[in-house]
C-alpha cells in the first residue's frame, strides 16, 4: 500500500511540474513582444518553454518571421529543431511564410531540413516548394535537404508540390538538383502528369529533357485507374501541351481513363 502511496505521489507531483511549466517566453513571442522577450531572458525564463499545443518562443518567432527575436532565442539556446504537438517544426513555419532569411537563420543554427511533420510526412522542402520561394529552396537544398524524398500520406516529392501548384521555376530548380522525374505517388501520378495537368508546357519539356517517361499511366482501381499524362492534358483542355506529347511519343492508343 505505501509503494502504491508513494507512487501516486510521484504521478500528482510530475503532473504539478508539467502544470507548472514556463510558458512566459513563447507567450510574448506569440505577441511579438520583442522587448518582454528580452526581459525574460535576462531573468532566465524557460526558452524552451512550450505551451500547451507543443509552441515554443522560436517557433512564433518563425512564425511571424521576426528575425531580431529569433537571433535572441537562438544565442539562448532554444532548440531549433522543437516540433508542436502536430509535428511542425520552426523550419516548416518558416516555409510557410516563404522567408529564405529565416530558413538560414534556423539551418545554421542547426535545424534538420529533413525533419517530417509526424501527420503527412512532409518535409520542409516540400512546404517551400508549394508556397513557390524559389531562394528558400535553393537554401534548403544548400543545406542538404532530400530532394527525392516522398510524403508519407500521398506519396508525394516536392517536386510533385511544384508542379501542382505550377511553380515552373521551382520544378526546374529540383529537376536540376536530382529530383526523380519518374517518381510515383500512390495513385501512380508521375511528375509529368502533374505538369499536364496544370497545362505546364515548359515544365512537361524540363521533365522529359531529363529523363521522363511519356507513356506511364496511373496504377489503382477505379475511375481514376489507366490515366496518362496525354490523357490528363487532353481531359483538360491543354491542347498544346498534349501536341507536345504527342510529338515526343506519347501513345494515343494507350490506355484510357475508366468511365470516359
Amino acid at each position: 500500500m505505501d509503494a502504491i502511496r508513494r507512487g501516486m505521489l510521484i504521478a500528482v507531483s510530475a503532473a504539478g511540474l508539467a502544470a507548472a511549466a514556463d510558458t512566459r517566453l513563447a507567450d510574448a513571442a506569440k505577441q511579438g513582444d520583442k522587448e518582454a522577450v528580452s526581459v525574460l531572458l535576462k531573468q532566465h525564463a524557460d526558452v524552451n518553454g512550450a505551451q500547451p499545443d507543443g509552441a515554443t518562443a522560436i517557433a512564433w518567432a518563425s512564425y511571424r518571421d521576426d528575425l531580431a527575436m529569433a537571433d535572441l532565442l537562438i544565442a539562448a539556446g532554444a532548440k531549433v529543431n522543437a516540433a508542436n504537438d502536430y509535428g511542425v517544426t520552426p523550419l516548416l513555419l518558416a516555409c510557410s511564410n516563404r522567408s529564405a532569411a529565416m530558413l538560414d537563420k534556423l539551418a545554421a543554427a542547426g535545424a534538420n531540413p529533413n525533419a517530417t511533420s509526424d501527420w503527412s510526412g512532409e518535409t520542409a522542402l516540400m512546404r517551400c516548394s508549394a508556397t513557390g520561394s524559389l531562394e528558400a529552396v535553393k537554401s534548403l537544398l544548400a543545406h542538404g535537404a532530400d530532394v527525392k524524398a516522398k510524403d508519407t500520406r500521398q506519396g508525394h516529392t516536392a517536386l510533385m508540390w511544384a508542379l501542382a501548384q505550377k511553380h515552373g521555376d521551382i520544378a526546374a530548380a529540383l529537376i536540376q538538383a536530382g529530383a526523380d522525374v519518374n517518381a510515383h505517388s500512390r495513385s501512380g501520378f508521375t511528375p509529368l502528369m502533374f505538369a499536364a495537368q496544370q497545362g505546364d508546357l515548359e515544365s512537361a519539356k524540363a521533365l522529359l529533357a531529363a529523363g521522363a517517361k511519356v507513356n506511364e499511366a496511373t496504377n489503382g482501381q477505379g475511375l481514376f485507374a489507366g490515366q496518362t499524362a496525354l490523357l490528363i492534358a487532353s481531359l483538360n483542355g491543354f491542347e498544346k501541351v498534349g501536341i507536345f506529347l504527342l510529338d515526343n511519343g506519347a501513345d494515343p492508343n494507350g490506355p484510357i481513363c475508366r468511365g470516359y
